[in-house]
């Protein structure tokens, strides 16, 4: 995970036959930051997605990848975020940050 300052870390994995989904969501009145990702199939490369939960995609690609965001992605104060990977085989996924409250 990156270098982390200040804030509360927190981190999500999930694996499933064909795809998996992490959904997280901060705490009343904390923003929410994503600092590292991978996504991976033990098969053909597969297609991922960051997204706020019900809402815009933030990053989104293909094939397997293992990447820390030089610059977090934040999300906003009372959303959600949903991560997925979709694979043709067994599927890994892990994500994380670090929530904080800016006041």
């Amino acid at each position: 995970m990156a270098n982390i300052s200040r804030g509360n870390p927190w981190s999500q994995t999930a694996t499933g036959t064909t795809s998996a989904s992490v959904t997280y969501t901060a705490a009343a009145g904390q923003l929410l930051w994503v600092t590292d990702f991978s996504a991976s199939s033990t098969g053909t490369a597969g297609t991922w997605t960051i997204a706020i939960t019900g809402g815009a995609t933030l990053w989104q690609g293909s094939g397997a990848v293992n990447y820390t965001f030089s610059t977090p992605l934040a999300i906003g104060k009372g959303n959600g975020l949903t991560v997925t990977a979709n694979g043709v085989t067994a599927t890994y996924l892990s994500v994380g940050g670090y929530e904080m409250n800016f006041g």
